[in-house]
């Protein structure tokens, strides 16, 4: 199939009834293809299966740029009417044939003759002849660069807090007004005691902070408690002081190890239902 189209286009730049001597003519030109030339590897997927094909096209000795331009014209129209090779390999092969055609006319041919990646090599000037636009440096120097800047601390930039162990706790309540037994936490009264147990010990500076609506209605201290060890915990008389109910949230607060100082919260529970 690559034969047929690289004869297709020799009989058009050669302009020759394909005769043996015209056949013995287009093989030697595409064995030497000192002039024009364009040859490229196209693929496509005709039926289920990619199909890859060479495209090599030469020019005769002597022909000019426009000729060569026409002659790939011609190429292009004869793959594209060429019914015994299969469309979508026609269709990629006129594809890069017309790529071709308007690369060299955009007068880009001077850069670059063919798309094949060869090259002509300009003569070597000799001594005295090169002129002063090619004695110019091919490079510029630059300044030299600035010395490295020194970035100082800055007072009062974040810092990120110490780590904390957080306490493992399980919380349970009853309520002492109404003598029911121990359970989950679900609603709370002025008479709910918590049952906090320690899951795995828990360090000094450990403690519960207790909210009403919001705000802060005061703080008891957790532990030290070792590990399966228990703690009952009224809940503080600001609690339920002069309201008759509201939202309570609860928040466990733990100490740094590092600092001792600053308690930050490790855990919350809530918000859940007070009547008071």
């Amino acid at each position: 199939m690559s034969m047929l189209l690289l004869l297709l286009g020799m009989a058009q730049a050669t302009s020759a009834p394909v005769t043996a001597e015209a056949s013995r003519q287009e093989r030697q030109l595409l064995q030497d293809c000192s002039a024009h030339r364009f040859e490229t590897i196209v693929s496509a997927v005709v039926d289920g299966q990619i199909k890859r094909s060479r495209v090599k096209m030469c020019g005769t000795p002597g022909q000019t740029d426009e000729g060569w331009i026409a002659t790939l014209r011609d190429s292009a129209a004869k793959i594209t009417a060429n019914e015994g090779v299969a469309k979508p390999m026609r269709d990629e092969m006129a594809k890069a044939v017309n790529a071709e055609i308007a690369r060299l006319s955009s007068g880009s041919a001077a850069a670059s003759p063919s798309s094949s990646g060869s090259f002509t090599l300009k003569p070597r000037q000799g001594p005295g002849t090169a002129s002063k636009e090619s004695a110019k440096p091919a490079y510029t120097s630059l300044p030299p660069l600035p010395p490295p800047v020194v970035v100082k601390a800055v007072p009062g930039a974040y810092v990120a807090p110490p780590p904390i162990i957080r306490p493992d706790l399980n919380f349970e309540c009853f309520s002492t007004g109404t003598g029911s037994g121990e359970g989950p936490c679900i609603e709370f009264d002025r008479f709910t005691v918590i049952v906090a147990q320690a899951k795995s010990a828990v360090g000094p500076g450990a403690s519960l902070r207790f909210f009403r609506d919001g705000e802060e209605q005061g703080e008891v201290a957790l532990g030290p408690l070792r590990k399966g060890q228990r703690q009952r915990i009224a809940l503080p008389a600001k609690v339920c002081k002069g309201v008759v109910g509201g939202e309570l949230k609860i928040e466990t607060m733990v100490v740094p190890q590092s600092t001792k100082t600053g308690a930050r919260v490790a855990g919350s529970q809530g918000p859940y239902n007070l009547r008071c």
